[in-house]
């Protein structure tokens, strides 16, 4: 684990060093989640954006486009009697 030292600022504000932002993904724009441990420590995460998925689902659907088995479902769905 890397220690860094910073200062608050007068608006309340702390300053992450770049090498630290690099080694942890971390850019501008990016949302931080702050976690408050009982032992008065501060636990910074980065929270996932939706991009952060972009991906992950490969090969879920067996290879076949998910939007148009989506559009399946929904079609088949309103030719249902009773629907």
């Amino acid at each position: 684990m890397k220690e860094v030292s910073m200062t608050i600022s007068s608006k309340g504000q702390i300053t992450l060093p770049s090498a630290m932002r690099k080694s942890l993904g971390v850019k501008q724009g990016d949302r931080l989640r702050v976690i408050e441990s009982r032992k008065s420590q501060i636990v910074l995460e980065k929270q996932k954006s939706f991009q952060d998925y972009y991906g992950k689902l490969d090969g879920f659907w067996g290879g076949e486009d998910p939007a148009k088995e989506i559009r399946a479902w929904r079609d088949r769905d309103q030719k249902a009697p009773g629907v």
